[in-house]
């Protein structure tokens, strides 16, 4: 029993800065409100996108006043190794959209898609934008799961149930998302497993954090999203 009343303690906590996360939609939905937009501007705006990507820092920045004080605590949270930054980055970077790029190309090959191309030279700053917003968001989801909610359900767990449990929640936080379906589902946990199996093994998210962040933005921004480069019809 204390062990779950631990577990709840820190799965509401994770639910509830997910909320903090979200911070950019909310007062975007707010503003598109007050000013009379539709949904569907929300949905589509570029620079709202762009704002709610980039508002995502707020739950690191929380989490790291929280436990400025408790160093060891903060280490566990976010597990940032010092040595060698840019080399982990850029092979969690490389291999995040070496991942998803071949992913997508497997599924156009076989039909699951047809592709227009529909890039346009302007698009250039929205590109560099959505990539900053990206990295930031991907950040920011990666150390409210694979830091803070792995890190502390692991002090309490063994290593196989904290991931199971983080990626369950991991999953469980993109049930909003459109065309959500239980493959789908399951395909998110199968995938936050995996990078949680790397976090613990490397003790760093230096890797995971770039995986997360490449793999996102060359999925949704690079050749999907209509107003930037490829649109991807069913």
């Amino acid at each position: 029993m204390g062990k779950l009343k631990i577990v709840l303690k820190y799965l509401v906590y994770a639910f509830l800065l997910s909320f903090v996360l979200d911070i950019g939609g909310f007062f975007s939905g707010i503003y598109a409100e007050r000013s009379g937009l539709s949904e569907e501007w929300l949905e589509n705006s570029q620079v709202a996108i762009v704002f709610m990507l980039i508002s995502q820092i707020t739950s690191p920045i929380f989490l790291m006043f929280q436990y400025e004080s408790r160093k060891n605590d903060l280490r566990i949270i976010m597990p940032f190794a010092k040595d060698k930054k840019a080399y982990r980055y850029l092979i969690g970077y490389a291999a995040g959209a070496i991942f998803f790029v071949l992913t997508w190309i497997i599924a156009v090959a076989f039909g699951g898609f047809q592709v227009i191309n529909i890039w346009h030279i302007g698009n250039v700053l929205w590109l560099v934008l959505f990539l900053l917003g990206f990295c930031i968001q991907g950040m920011g989801e990666e150390i409210l799961v694979r830091g803070y909610l792995l890190g502390k359900l692991s002090q309490h767990l063994s290593h196989a149930s904290a991931i199971i449990i983080s990626s369950l929640f991991f999953a469980a936080l993109h049930l909003a998302n459109p065309g959500i379906t239980r493959v789908a589902f399951l395909e998110l946990f199968l995938f936050g497993a995996i990078m949680a199996m790397i976090r613990i093994e490397t003790e760093d998210l230096w890797v995971v954090v770039p995986f997360m962040v490449r793999g996102t933005f060359f999925k949704g921004q690079f050749l999907v999203l209509q107003f930037l480069a490829l649109t991807v019809v069913r």
